[in-house]
């Protein structure tokens, strides 16, 4: 059991100024160059595991409150909140949960944390059953599936449809698992083991929709990136090879083979890669209506490509 999933209890409590005291000590704790993002993951803490509201917090009645419930003690969010800092571990590992549009996920280190920019893959994908008339029934496929945040998403949004979802961690899918049992999607939701398309030869040509967030940092840039992602976060879910377009390659290459003709592919890019996927597709003669779209901030993002009919 996932405690702040879970459990609605709130076994702990303090008073208000008990709490005070604790986030004044929480708030010099944060470096100072990770200042403006700690204070809002100290928000969003607090609302979690305690009965404290955004507005009670900003405008400090919680004071003047006398029992404050909690599921976690506050020795042990200052243990949790120390490991934050002095081992840059992401708060979502921390607590086992991250948001993701409307979903309450579990999340360990097997899976890659959802962003908030992936939550715009499941919009793009609406957006085609409305504007290209895609089918809202039939198979849809989500290719590294993770958490399962793609494949709840999208079951959540067309059901009638059945959602097929992909990963080649064991571990990864024994999270997607529990995350689907919690939001009663098993009966639509099938999940795989294995590499990509390998194990999906029974819906071979029959899928309406492929939507993935694969892998797609250059190998040599992992090394760079934040400690909480390059230390913490499943390399097989972020090294995206030499150029970084390894899987998104592997993906467009066999896509066309399993999707129905006019079948589409949605996938997610690295910022700056878009031109470079679009001569690839381009080059293999199997897709028309290429584009990229940009992100909710502008950045080209997700490549949406039809295969031909």
């Amino acid at each position: 059991m996932n405690i702040l999933i879970d459990n609605p209890d709130f076994p702990f409590q303090c008073s208000g100024d008990d709490l005070g005291q604790w986030l004044q000590w929480a708030q010099m704790i944060i470096p100072a160059s990770d200042r403006p993002d700690g204070l809002q993951e100290l928000t969003h803490l607090i609302t979690l595991v305690t009965n404290i509201n955004r507005l009670d917090l900003r405008l400090e009645t919680y004071w003047h409150q006398g029992d404050i419930h909690s599921k976690l003690s506050l020795d042990e969010l200052g243990q949790l909140w120390e490991r934050r800092w002095q081992e840059a571990v992401p708060l979502q590992y921390l607590l086992g949960v991250a948001h993701w549009r409307d979903l309450i996920l579990e999340v360990t280190p097997a899976v890659l944390i959802p962003r908030p920019e992936t939550e715009e893959l499941i919009d793009l994908a609406l957006q085609l059953t409305r504007d290209r008339h895609v089918p809202t029934t039939g198979h849809w496929l989500d290719l590294g599936t993770g958490s399962g945040a793609i494949a709840l998403g999208l079951g959540q949004q067309l059901p009638q449809s059945h959602i097929h979802g992909v990963d080649a961690s064991a571990e990864a899918l024994a999270i997607a698992k529990t995350n689907i049992h919690r939001y009663g999607l098993q009966e639509r939701i099938t999940l795989y083991h294995g590499s990509w398309f390998q194990p999906l030869s029974h819906v071979r040509g029959k899928i309406e929709v492929i939507v993935s967030n694969p892998p797609y940092i250059p190998s040599s840039m992992i090394d760079h990136l934040q400690p909480e992602v390059k230390n913490h976060e499943p390399r097989l879910a972020l090294d995206g090879g030499t150029d970084g377009l390894m899987a998104i390659k592997t993906l467009a290459i066999a896509a066309p083979d399993y999707l129905k003709p006019g079948g589409w592919l949605l996938m997610e890019l690295m910022a700056g890669q878009g031109d470079r996927v679009i001569s690839f597709l381009e080059s293999l003669g199997q897709y028309s209506s290429l584009a990229i779209a940009a992100d909710m901030n502008q950045i080209p993002r997700f490549l949406m490509a039809q295969t031909i009919a």
